[in-house]
């Protein structure tokens, strides 16, 4: 079988037939000069260390060629055998391969994939092709963007100053407060039900790579939710706890938007 990617530092495909690549095996191949290194994987964790401790012995892998071509493509090939006491390839029909890329000049897997993808490919013809399914860190993302980052920050703009300027009391200020507030938790929501699918499927849940990103981000989101649910039990007017929940209510929304928006940074 032969590999090629647009990298000059590693590339790796795995044969299975659902999920992610996590708890299958991996070829992991690169290239330096003219010399391949080419060795299969288990991937019990999403962390490159963990992943370059786990190396399959004895080699499984033979026969090794490769080649840089150009500036920025690798190719490398390699013989393995179709069943082992892991498990099989069935040559006869289509299976799924899931790929992925490091970055440049990455040859032995020191930091996480620069790109990924799957696809089915038939080994006795050599057709193949890829999966057009929605990555699920770009609706994870897009669905945060949307809460914290346009939704939430300008339903906290009308009650700031639009509130002010209501000298006729007539109170639109809070109801697009009310409803930016509201789409923008159901974003937050569905995003944070993506986030946690995907850490269930790595089994890394505040560890691994997005460790710092993952806690922040469950912080946020459960400052989120009280804020939301503490907007639904606002006291009436006059009220003896009114201007205490007041002070509440804004200065965790402002506070909580501003971290927010940093874990939204790259």
């Amino acid at each position: 079988m032969a590999v090629k990617a647009k990298t000059t530092g590693w590339a790796a495909v795995s044969f299975k037939t659902t999920g992610l690549m996590l708890n299958s095996f991996a070829i992991i191949g690169s290239v330096t000069g003219a010399t391949p290194s080419v060795d299969e994987y288990q991937l019990t964790a999403y962390s490159a260390a963990t992943i370059r401790s786990n190396v399959i012995t004895p080699r499984r892998v033979t026969d090794l060629r490769g080649q840089l071509v150009g500036t920025d493509t690798t190719i490398f090939a390699f013989k393995r055998p179709l069943e082992t006491s892991d498990y099989t390839i069935d040559a006869t029909k289509s299976i799924r391969v899931l790929w992925a890329i490091g970055g440049a000049g990455d040859k032995g897997v020191n930091s996480r994939h620069t790109n990924r993808g799957s696809g089915t490919i038939n080994l006795a013809s050599g057709s193949a092709t890829p999966d057009s399914g929605v990555d699920q860190r770009d609706v994870h993302g897009t669905f945060m963007l949307l809460s914290w980052g346009v939704l939430l920050p300008l339903g906290i703009c009308f009650a700031r100053f639009m509130k002010p300027r209501d000298t006729e009391g007539k109170g639109d200020w809070f109801s697009f407060h009310r409803a930016f507030q509201s789409l923008g938790w159901v974003c937050m929501l569905i995003g944070f039900a993506v986030a946690v699918d995907m850490t269930n499927d790595s089994g890394e849940h505040f560890s691994g790579n997005n460790a710092t990103h993952k806690v922040f981000g469950l912080i946020v989101f459960t400052l989120g939710t009280i804020i939301f649910i503490s907007g639904l039990m606002r006291p009436h007017k006059g009220a003896p706890n009114r201007a205490a929940w007041g002070q509440f209510h804004r200065n965790a929304a402002r506070g909580t938007a501003i971290v927010a928006l940093l874990v939204l940074l790259p």
